[in-house]
C-alpha cells in the first residue's frame, strides 16, 4: 500500500515538463525579484453585512499570474481584523498588519477573523459559477507575519490552496499548459500562449485599469527554481505516482537514531526535522529518458500490475518487441503488453519514468556485491544532500524494511566566495577548479578544505588563505624531507643504519614522544571522523618538526638524528596519505627501504609506541619554545638580529632542565641562559651590551650566511665543496679571517686559497663591512 496514484500539488518545471519531489525542491531555492502587489477584493452588497459602502478586502500576493485562478479568500479565525478608512474607501486587513500604512488612516471597526467568514466578494475574473466560490473562509495557516493577513486562494497553484479546495469543495481553475503558458484567454485578456512569469505585467495593467490594484512594488525573496535547469517552478495540481513516505515517518526517525552524524547537530536538526515532516514522494516523471516506471494497467478492467524482474516480465507478457536483445528503456519497453492477472485483458505500461533520485536511493541494492557491504560504513556529501541522497538512501531502505543504509555520514558545507556569496556565472565570482589545481596542486587544495572550517560549515574560498595554508604545511613537510635527503647523501657512512634503537639526544627523544602522541591523537580523531582536528594536529606537528627539531638539530649528523627524522617523516607520510596523497607518496618514495611496501597507500597504518610518549618532556619543550619566543621578542624590540650573539639572557619561570636550556640558548643565540627564580609565568631580561668578541661572532655568522646565499645564487649544491678567495676591505673583516678562517671555511664548505681562477666574483657588505668573494 506504499505505492499509489493520486492528485496532489507538486512543484513543476515547465522547461523539463515534469514534477519534482519535495527534496529536489529543497535544493533549488534562490533569491529572486518578483512583484509585491496589494489588491482590492470588493465586497458585494456591503450594506447587507452592515459594512460601510465601498468596502474591500486588501489582499497581498507575489504571484499575480495566479489571480485569474482565485476562487476564495482566507482569514485567520482567531486574529483581529480592522475596517480602515483610507482616503475615500474602506479596507479590511489584519490589525497586526497596519504597519503597511502610514498616517492619514482611521480605524472604523474591529472584528475577529471568524466574523468575516461567508462574506462574498466581486471576482477579479469570474471563471467559475460554482456556489462555493468567491467568498471568505477561515484557516489557522494564515500568517500575520507578512502581507495583510488575508490570503488569496487559487487551488490549482498552491498546496494549502488545493487542500482547502478538497476540504471546502472549491472548484479547480487551471489555465496553464505543460510549458507554463496560458492555455486560454482570460475574460478580456488576450493572454493565450503567454509564459506565466510574463503574464504578471499584463494582468496587473488590466487590474489597475479596472480599479482592483491598490499598490504595486518589487520584492526580493526566496523562490524555488529547478535544480537541473534553474527555471522558476510552478506549484501545480497534477496526477502522479507516489510512495507514501508520510506513513513511514516513525520508521525513518527510528533508523536515523542508529546513524552517526558528523556534525552531530544534523541528526536531530536539519535531517531529523525533515524526517518528522516527510512528505509522500512523487516518484513519477513525465520524461522520455530515465528508468521506466514498471507499472502496467489493464485497458479492460483497470487492474494495476507492478513487475519486479525481467523473468517476471517475460512470464506475464503477451508479446515482446521485435529486437534481438530486450531493451528496458523507452520506447521499446512501451511496446511490451502484459496479460492481466484479473481478466486476461491487455495491460499497457504507464508513460512515466522514475525520479532519478529513486535510482540513487536504490544504489545499495543495485550493486553486484549486495548485501556483502550493506550497510555502508561511511558516506560523505554536501549539506544540501540532507534533502537529497542522504534522504533517498534512507527512504528506499526504510520502504523495503531494511536497516539503515549507512552507519556514519559526514556532511560538509558549501564553497562560497570570499564575501560568503554562492558562486555563480551571473555574479562572475566562480573559481575554476582546474586553474586552482594547476596553480597550487591537489594536495594544497585538499588540505585547505580540511583545515579552513569545521565540518558542516561553509567555506569562504580565498586564494590568499589557500596560498598561506599551502606555504605552511607543505613548506614544513617538504623542507624537512629535503634536508634529510641532502644530509643522507653527504653522510653515506651514517646512512647505513637509520633505524631508531635507543636514542639518547633529548631532541630525538622529544620528537619521538610528540610523533607517537600524534599517531594516537590523529588515529582517535579519524576514528571519530574529526578530520579537521586531525589535519590541524598534523599541521602543528609539522611546524614543530621543521621550526624546532630540524633547526635545532643542524650540524648534528648522528645515527640517532638520521634514524629519528627518517622514521618520523615516513610515519607522517602515512598519517597524511588520506589527506594529501601526492606529497605523501613523494616523501615515501624518497625515503622508503626496498623491503617496505611499494606505495605509502599500500602500507599499514602506524601504531603509537606508548612507551616513547613522555608527557613531561613534551611539556618541558613546549615551555622552552615559550621562553625562546619571549627572548626573541626582546631581541626584536631592541633591534638586534638573531645572528648577532649576545652574552646572557635571564628569566623567572618554571623549572627547565639543563639540556633544555642549552637548546633555548642556541635558538635565541645567547652564550648563557641564567635562571633568577622559579615562578609560574615567564619573565625575561636580555643583556644587550655588545663586546668586541660578540661583534666578531656576529660578523662571522653574517659572513657565513651571505656566502651560503652566494653559493645558492650561483647554482651550487649545498654539498659542493668550493675553492674560495676572500679579500676583506676592512680591519674588522681582516681580523675575523685571521682569527676564525678555518671555522668559516668549514661552515661554508670552502677551501680557502690565495690565488684563484674565479668562475664567480662579487663584492658584498657584511654588516656594512666590504669584502670581495671569488668562487671556483
Amino acid at each position: 500500500g506504499f505505492l499509489f496514484k493520486g492528485q496532489k500539488t507538486v512543484p513543476y518545471c515547465p522547461r523539463c515538463q515534469t514534477p519534482l519531489s519535495s527534496f529536489e525542491l529543497a535544493q533549488g531555492y534562490a533569491e529572486a525579484e518578483d512583484p509585491s502587489v496589494y489588491l482590492r477584493f470588493k465586497i458585494q452588497n456591503s450594506k447587507s453585512y452592515n459594512l460601510p459602502p465601498n468596502t474591500s478586502f486588501l489582499v497581498w500576493t507575489t504571484t499575480p499570474w495566479t489571480l485569474p485562478g482565485n476562487v476564495a479568500l482566507v482569514v485567520n479565525p482567531a486574529a483581529d481584523y480592522v475596517i480602515l478608512r483610507h482616503n475615500d474607501e474602506n479596507l479590511i486587513l489584519a490589525k497586526d498588519r497596519l504597519e503597511i500604512f502610514g498616517t492619514g488612516t482611521t480605524v472604523v471597526k474591529q472584528v475577529k477573523g471568524k466574523d468575516l467568514v461567508g462574506l462574498k466578494y466581486e471576482p477579479l475574473y469570474q471563471l467559475t459559477d460554482h456556489t462555493t466560490a468567491y467568498q471568505v473562509y477561515s484557516e489557522d495557516f494564515v500568517s500575520l507575519e507578512e502581507g495583510t493577513g488575508i490570503v488569496h486562494i487559487a487551488p490549482a497553484f498552491g498546496e494549502d490552496d488545493f487542500e482547502l479546495s478538497q476540504k471546502r469543495g472549491l472548484p479547480l481553475v487551471n489555465y496553464l499548459d505543460r510549458e507554463g503558458k496560458f492555455s486560454q484567454n482570460i475574460a478580456e485578456l488576450n493572454i493565450k500562449g503567454t509564459y506565466f512569469k510574463e503574464a504578471d505585467a499584463i494582468i496587473l495593467d488590466n487590474l489597475a485599469s479596472r480599479g482592483f490594484l491598490f499598490k504595486s512594488e518589487k520584492i526580493t525573496h526566496t523562490y524555488p527554481f529547478c535544480w537541473r535547469c534553474s527555471t522558476p517552478l510552478i506549484y501545480q495540481v497534477m496526477d502522479s505516482w507516489f510512495i507514501k513516505m508520510s506513513s513511514l515517518r516513525k520508521e525513518l526517525i527510528a533508523a536515523n537514531q542508529k546513524i552517526n552524524w558528523i556534525p552531530g547537530h544534523l541528526k536531530q536538526g536539519r535531517f531529523g526535522e525533515w524526517l518528522k515532516e516527510a512528505k509522500d514522494w512523487a516518484i513519477s516523471r513525465q520524461r522520455f529518458w530515465g528508468t521506466p516506471l514498471p507499472i502496467w494497467i489493464c485497458q479492460k478492467c483497470g487492474e494495476k500490475m507492478v513487475v519486479g524482474s525481467i523473468s517476471e516480465l517475460k512470464k506475464k507478457a503477451f508479446s515482446f518487441p521485435k529486437t534481438k536483445e530486450l531493451d528496458l528503456h523507452r520506447p521499446f519497453v512501451d511496446e511490451i503488453v502484459l496479460k492481466c492477472e484479473k481478466c486476461n485483458g491487455q495491460a499497457k505500461r504507464v508513460e512515466e519514468v522514475i525520479d532519478v533520485w529513486f535510482d540513487s536511493g536504490a544504489m545499495p541494492f543495485a550493486v553486484k556485491e549486495y548485501p556483502d557491504f550493506y550497510p555502508a560504513d561511511y558516506i560523505a556529501e554536501g549539506i544540501d544532500q540532507t534533502r537529497g541522497w542522504f534522504y533517498t538512501l534512507l527512504a528506499v531502505a526504510t520502504a523495503l524494511s531494511k536497516e539503515r543504509p549507512y552507519k556514519n555520514v559526514l556532511s560538509h558545507g558549501l564553497v562560497l566566495d570570499e564575501k560568503g556569496l554562492k558562486m555563480s556565472k551571473s555574479r562572475g565570482n566562480m573559481v575554476e577548479p582546474g586553474l586552482v589545481l594547476e596553480r597550487f596542486g591537489a594536495d594544497a587544495l585538499r588540505f585547505y578544505f580540511y583545515t579552513a572550517t569545521q565540518i558542516g560549515e561553509n567555506i569562504r574560498f580565498s586564494f590568499e588563505d589557500l596560498r598561506n595554508s599551502a606555504n605552511r604545511w607543505q613548506r614544513f613537510f617538504r623542507n624537512s624531507f629535503l634536508y634529510l635527503k641532502i644530509k643522507l647523501a653527504s653522510c653515506q657512512s651514517s646512512a647505513e643504519q637509520t633505524t631508531v634503537a635507543s636514542v639518547k639526544h633529548i631532541l630525538d627523544q622529544w620528537l619521538l614522544s610528540e610523533y607517537n602522541l600524534l599517531i594516537r591523537e590523529v588515529t582517535n580523531n579519524f576514528n571519530q571522523y574529526k578530520i579537521v582536528e586531525a589535519a590541524r594536529q598534523i599541521e602543528n606537528f609539522l611546524e614543530m618538526l621543521s621550526n624546532w627539531y630540524v633547526r635545532r638539530s643542524r650540524g648534528r649528523f648522528t645515527k640517532g638524528f638520521f634514524g629519528t627524522l627518517k622514521e618520523v617523516l615516513l610515519g607522517t607520510s602515512k598519517l597524511l596519505a588520506p589527506l594529501t596523497p601526492f606529497l605523501s607518496e613523494e616523501v615515501w618514495q624518497g625515503l622508503r627501504a626496498k623491503e617496505m611496501p611499494f606505495s605509502v597507500h599500500l602500507s599499514n597504518w602506524p601504531k603509537a609506541k606508548e612507551k616513547l610518549i613522555n608527557p613531561k618532556l613534551n611539556q618541558q619543550m613546549a615551555m622552552a619554545r615559550q621562553l625562546a619566543e619571549a627572548i626573541l621578542g626582546l631581541r626584536s624590540k631592541a633591534g638586534i638580529k638573531v645572528r648577532q650573539p649576545l652574552a646572557v639572557a635571564s628569566f623567572e619561570g618554571p623549572v627547565l632542565g639543563k639540556s633544555i636550556l642549552e637548546i633555548v640558548a642556541a635558538e635565541v643565540n645567547v652564550l648563557k641562559i641564567r635562571k633568577i627564580k622559579t615562578s609560574p609565568e615567564f619573565k625575561v631580561k636580555l643583556d644587550t651590551k655588545m663586546t668586541a668578541e660578540l661583534k666578531q661572532m656576529g660578523l662571522e655568522r653574517e659572513l657565513i650566511r651571505q656566502i651560503m646565499d652566494l653559493r645558492k645564487g650561483f647554482g651550487y649544491q649545498i654539498n659542493d665543496r668550493l675553492l674560495a678567495k676572500l679579500e676583506p676591505k676592512s680591519k674588522a673583516l681582516s681580523k675575523l679571517l685571521k682569527d676564525r678562517k678555518n671555522k668559516i671555511a668549514a661552515s661554508a664548505r670552502l677551501e680557502l686559497v690565495l690565488e684563484i681562477e674565479a668562475k664567480h666574483k662579487k663584492e658584498i657588505l657584511v654588516n656594512e663591512e666590504p669584502i670581495t668573494i671569488s668562487l671556483a
